[in-house]
């Protein structure tokens, strides 16, 4: 018999507090996770998801999600994330760098014209004392290819569907556009 611990409106919060529990050495289970699935408007006349451990790890797992609920597993995180070795620039040793990122409308116009969400080819830093810019070795990149792939992809089935287009044109109009 287990005992219920927490309960949540959906199934993914349940199973992020199960997994964090898990992570912490306790075991845990999700209960009445498929009822919500099938009907989640119901879910609160349903009682929830519920997370439940064991009789035994009962205590355990009451501190860990008041370590969740405090939030002491974030001011961790973040201690961990400010105290990481920062990039430095490769030109002049400089820690004052940041990273070049596409702004978001950009992105959202490839993802309209290319109508397939292109993927960032490369990580760019660039170093604020000396301009200098450079690929982060640390982080992973798409080969460009991947980028250029889908785009000329796309130029070939536009062509495609024009010269298609054009040649049953050629047949069935008055006056082709293209001869």
């Amino acid at each position: 018999m287990n005992i219920t611990v927490s309960t949540h409106t959906t199934a993914i919060e349940a199973h992020i507090i199960r997994g964090r529990l898990e992570a912490e050495g306790v075991p845990a289970f999700v209960a009445f996770e498929h009822h919500v699935w099938a009907k989640w408007s119901l879910s609160v006349a349903l009682g929830g998801v519920r997370v439940q451990v064991p009789p035994s790890c009962v205590e355990k797992a009451g501190q860990v999600l008041d370590y969740i609920n405090t939030g002491k597993y974030q001011v961790e995180l973040e201690e961990e994330v400010a105290f990481s070795v920062p990039a430095y620039c490769p030109s002049c040793s400089s820690v004052t760098t940041e990273p070049i990122n596409w702004p978001w409308k950009l992105a959202l116009l490839a993802i309209f014209l290319v109508t397939i969400p292109v993927p960032y080819s490369q990580h760019l830093m660039k170093c604020t004392a000396c301009s200098h810019t450079w690929v982060e070795s640390k982080q992973r990149g798409y080969p460009f290819y991947i980028t250029v792939f889908p785009v000329l992809t796309l130029w070939a089935i536009l062509f495609v569907i024009f010269v298609l287009w054009n040649h049953w044109c050629k047949f069935h109009c008055e006056q082709p556009i293209w001869v």
